[in-house]
Order: structure tokens, then sequence, then C-alpha cells
């Protein structure tokens, strides 16, 4: 009979507990309800465990089913389980905290912008919320500690810094603030005095100036009424006529100079070449005398005239073959016509519209491309780079005339050498002569 009552006991016991445990997960919601997974990623997590319960709001809506820290060791992942039926703020946070201040820890659902001032883990794998954990008592108390030792610190160290003698002289420093505050007002008053005087010879000035104004304003109406005459608008358009005509003037005496300068030096030339031939004529020596010597020479002499007429026909037949176009820009150094592209422009019609405006010729025929350089300079506190492309150009017509207010002084046709020759900058110098390759390639 005891024993049968022992049983009785132990089975009641038994079956107390089997209910609380089945209560207390029931309460939870981990059991007989479906449960929607939730994760989020702290940098820690204090002493929050798994089973610690979750909240939103204040009310329990869940568990906490895992606490795993990641393999690189920077983030700790919580596996959580709510209730199926909450719905999660646009931009919800998960705060871990005591829920009390002694008690278990919790993982508490929350709008962030509600606590927005602490640090939260943005981690990078969708669907994870960012979530941060408060310094538990411990912590709190371990740094309150910590600044408690560093007043101290402070404390005698200021003990150690103050003695007499610091209070001494902090006094005398107050007195001389006293003696520089004093001095300072004497200062004041000396220059109100001289501004005084300052504004006085102001107002003298003032009135000079005025006596000189109506001065002014009397020539100025006389100058009026002499503009008015016309007689100043003639004089001035005669002179930037004038001015006009001696650009013009001087533009083509500069290249008619050149022009004579060379012509003069290929004559002094040609002359000191035919003196040398005379002189070897008369004593039958030289080139010319083996050439009227030997009848074979005198043969390909024939033959190497033949061939400089058949030169010079194609010269005159296609003259372009053999000149290149040259401007002289506003520094004084012959170069190329070039410019700017405007509006919608292709590079081809910016150069022909280039040429046609500094050097008054319009090109029957734009060819092929020559090529492209670019160079850089300064320009103020900036460097400027620049591209330029050329084009090869056909113009049978036309008297080139330089554009004068772009500060273009001189045009002319040249020889590929003596274009070639004259250009000071090695990049349009190489244009110049690939130009003279180009021609050919077109078969001009």
């Amino acid at each position: 009979m005891e024993r049968r009552r022992e049983v009785m006991v132990g089975l009641v016991v038994m079956l107390g507990i089997a209910v609380g445990v089945v209560g207390t997960i029931w309460l939870q919601g981990a059991w007989g309800r479906d449960q929607v997974p939730l994760r989020a990623a702290s940098t820690s997590v204090g002493q929050l465990v798994e089973g610690a319960s979750v909240k939103f709001r204040g009310v329990a809506v869940g568990r906490v089913e895992s606490v795993a820290v990641v393999p690189s060791g920077e983030a700790v992942l919580i596996d959580m389980s709510v209730r199926p039926d909450l719905v999660l703020p646009a931009d919800a946070a998960v705060l871990i905290a005591p829920e009390s201040m002694f008690g278990d820890w919790q993982a508490e659902i929350i709008r962030r912008d509600e606590y927005d001032t602490h640090p939260y883990l943005e981690h990078p794998e969708d669907g994870v919320l960012p979530a941060v954990a408060l310094p538990d008592f411990s912590r709190i108390t371990a740094t309150a500690d910590e600044i408690a030792q560093n007043l101290t610190t402070i404390s005698e160290r200021f003990e150690i810094a103050f003695t007499e003698e610091t209070a001494q002289n902090l006094g005398r420093a107050i007195d001389n603030l006293g003696e520089i505050s004093d001095r300072f007002d004497e200062i004041i008053n000396q220059q109100a005095e001289r501004f005084d005087a300052l504004t006085e010879g102001v107002d003298a000035s003032t009135r000079e100036l005025g006596a000189a104004a109506r001065a002014a304003r009397m020539s100025f109406e006389r100058v009026d009424a002499i503009i008015s005459d016309g007689q100043v608008q003639e004089l001035f358009a005669d002179a930037g006529a004038g001015v006009e005509n001696l650009r013009n003037l001087t533009g083509r005496m500069d290249a008619s100079l050149a022009d004579l300068q060379s012509a003069a030096r290929q004559a002094d030339a040609t002359f000191a070449r035919l003196d040398g031939l005379l002189a070897a004529f008369e004593a039958e020596e030289g080139s010319l005398g083996r050439l009227l010597a030997d009848p074979a020479l005198a043969e390909g002499a024939m033959d190497a005239v033949a061939q400089l007429r058949t030169l010079l026909e194609d010269i005159q037949q296609h003259p372009r073959r053999y000149l290149s176009f040259s401007i002289r820009d506003p520094y004084g150094r012959w170069s190329l016509p070039k410019g700017h592209i405007e509006g919608g422009e292709s590079l081809r019609e910016a150069a022909l519209r280039e040429v046609e405006e500094e050097t008054g010729i319009r090109p029957e025929i734009v060819g092929p491309r020559i090529d492209t350089i670019d160079w850089k300079f300064q320009h103020g506190d900036r460097t400027v780079h620049k591209y330029c492309t050329f084009f090869l150009m056909q113009s049978r017509t036309g008297e080139p005339v330089p554009q004068l207010d772009e500060g273009i002084s001189a045009c002319a046709w040249l020889p590929v050498a003596a274009a070639a020759s004259r250009v000071p900058y090695k990049e349009t110098r190489d244009i110049v002569l690939r130009a003279d390759a180009k021609i050919e390639e077109a078969g001009w």
C-alpha cells in the first residue's frame, strides 16, 4: 500500500513537470503555432543566449533560436522565430539589452529612428536586420571606475601645479592686464583725436573734389558739343581706315620682302655658279669642259634637260604637289591655318572654314586627313591640352589675304621645302612634310 502511494506521488510530480514544460513552450510560441524565421547581425550580443525572449513594443512575439559568430569573427548572427502575423516596421532593427537591471537579456524589435544614435551593424546579406547590443551593467561600472580614476589623477596634478608661487604669478598677470587695459584706453583716446583731425582733412578734400567735379563737368559739356558737330567721328573713321590700310600694306610688304630675299639669295647663288662655270669653260676644266669634250656626257645632259622640262610642265599642271600654304601667326612665326570647332561642325567643316577665314581662299577640294597633333601649355594657373587635326586641301584660284584682326600678318604659297624650313614648330613642320607624301597618295 505504501509503495503504491509513492508511485502515485511520483506520477503526479512528473505530470506537473510535463504540464509546466508544455505550458512554457506554448506561451513562448515555439510549439503548437507556426513561427517565421528572422535573422539579425550585430558586432556583439552581450549576455543574450538561445531561448531568450524576442519582444516588439514590450510584447513577447518569439524566441531566440541560435546565436553564432560568423567564420571571419566580424559579426554575430542571431536567428529568431517570431509570430507569422507580426508586421515589421519599414526601418526595423534589433536592440539587444537586459530585460531589467539584473535580469535576463532579450532581443527587442524596434524602429531604427527611435535609437538612431547607436552604431548598428549593416550586414551585406539580404533580409538580415541591423542590430546593436547595449553595454551591460558590468561594463558601465568599469567605465565609471576608469573615469573616477582619471578625475583623481587630474585633481592630484592640479594640486601639484597650483602652488602658492602659481597664485602669486597669476596675481601679477592680472595686475599686468590692468595696466595694459589702461594703456589701451590712452591709445584709443589718442587715435580718436587723430581721427577727428583726419575727418576735418577729408571734409576739406571733399570740397576740393566737388569743385574739380564741377570743372570736369563743364569740360565734358564742351567735348560733347564738339563731338555733336560730327568732326571727331569723321577723324576717328579716317584714322581707322588709315590704320587698316597700313596693316594691309605692311602684310603685303612682309610677304614681298620675304619673296625678294629668297629670290636675291637664289640669284646670288646662280651668279656665283655662273662665274665658276665661265672660269672652268675658259680653262677647259670642270664639268662643263668635260661635257664639251665627251659626247656621251653631252647626250646625258640633253636627257637631264628633257626630264627637267617634263618636271616643270608637271609643276605647272599640278602646282599643289610642290607648294604648301603657310600663314604667319600672332607671334610672328610661320605656321599652318587652324582654329576651333564651332556649333555642330565636323572636323572637315571646321578646317575648311578656318582656312577661308584666315587666308581668304576657299579650297575646292578637302582631301584626306594628314595627321593629328597635340601640345600642352600653361594658361594662368591651369594646364591646357590642345589637339589639332590637319587635312590636305586643293585650290587653284584666289589671292591669299591674311586675317589681320586675328593677328595674322601674312600668308603665302611656298614650296614644301621652303615652308618646312620656315616653320619653327616641329609638330607643324612634320605635318608639312607628311602633306607632301599625302599629295602623291591622293594623285593630285
